[in-house]
Formats: C-alpha cells, structure tokens, sequence
C-alpha cells in the first residue's frame, strides 16, 4: 500500500488517539469507577439459629460489572451507551461540546479526552468535509451492561470493536484508503443520575490499546 504523503501525519495523530485513551487509566475524582480487582467484602451476616457466614458479593468495578436487570438500572446502561455514541460523534466531528457537557467537573479522563479532540479540530487537514487527509472512527457490535453501586451511582461496561479508516490526497484528484483492523475498546463509565439527567464522574479504560 503507498505510504501516505508528509500531510497525512495529522491523520496519524487522529488515529493515535484511540490508542492513547485505551493506553490511559485516568482516574477521576468524585464517584469514580473502582480500581480493577478490587472488591470490598461484606461483613459476615450471622442467623439467629446457626451460626453462617453469607460470601461478600463482588461490587461493580470497571473489571466485573454486577449486572442488574432492574429498572433503574437498565436507565443507567443506556445512558452509558449513549455517552458512547457521544465519544464517538466527538473523535469524528471534532466537536467536545456534548462530551464535555456529560462530563462531571473532576473527571480526568473526559477532560482530557475532550481537549485532544479540540487540538484535532485545529489541524487544519485531520478532519472534516473536503480535508486533504481524514480519519474516520466506527464503533461496530456495541455491548453495554450495568449495575448499582450505591442509591442514584451506577458503574456501566460499554464495549465495541473500533475501526479507523484514513483517506487520505495522493495527489490531486486521486486518494487513497487504508481501513484498519478491528480492535476492542471497553470502557467502564462511572455515573450518577442527576434531576437534570446524568454525569459521567469517572471513566476507566478495561479492554483496548
């Protein structure tokens, strides 16, 4: 395959993108996702007649999700997939408004991600209509599944595979594509139900890079 030209390396920092997030394990303050085999254990819960200890139940972690079919719940997963689609709309229009609005004062991760793709949006050939060079991110076979850690504070598991095509000018009138492998990002989002809908307080990178 032709090596793009010297102007593609924009397109080569898009692209680098989703592998630094999925290289990042930025935790955010606030109510954020617990670290990756953590498991707080229960205090043994005595019978009044034999004496038996019930087994601590592992907490949602960003790692093993306590999945819930509950209503409340079930609100919360798809929550979590749609701040997905959020991140995603973000990385292919180079616009950090919505993510930013999701995101919760302190939360490390989204800051730094909406910041990077604001840096993207400045190049003045990685994205767009009629750019010389783009980077297109597609998230395919999404999953999502959630559970309660505490009253109104879910931790949600979303995953995709997720394909980078890069198009870019070989010269003028002709282009070239490149589609690049599938790979699996997973991301555990930490969220609280708001009057005014939710936050995202924490994200932690469990699968991809």
């Amino acid at each position: 395959m032709p090596t793009p030209p010297h102007r593609a390396r924009r397109t080569a920092t898009a692209a680098a993108l989703l592998t630094a997030l999925t290289a990042m394990m930025l935790a955010c303050t606030g109510p954020s996702p617990s670290p990756a085999g953590a498991a707080p254990s229960a205090a043994p819960v005595t019978s009044t007649t034999t004496a038996t200890t019930t087994p601590s139940r592992p907490a949602a972690t960003p790692t093993s999700v306590a999945v819930s079919e509950e209503p409340d719940v079930q609100a919360a997963t798809a929550a979590g997939a749609e701040f997905f689609d959020v991140f995603a709309t973000a990385l292919n229009d180079g616009d950090s408004t919505d993510l930013r609005r999701w995101a919760a004062p302190g939360c490390a991760w989204c800051e730094s991600v909406a910041q990077q793709v604001d840096d993207l949006a400045l190049a003045d050939d990685s994205t767009g209509t009629g750019a010389a060079t783009v980077a297109r991110h597609r998230f395919d076979a999404i999953t999502a599944r959630g559970g309660r850690e505490a009253a109104g504070k879910y931790v949600v598991e979303v995953g995709a595979d997720h394909v980078v095509t890069t198009i870019w000018e070989e010269s003028p009138g002709a282009h070239q594509l490149h589609i690049g492998a599938p790979e699996r990002l997973v991301l555990a989002l930490a969220l609280t139900q708001r009057d005014d809908g939710w936050q995202v307080d924490g994200v932690r990178v469990v699968e991809g890079g």
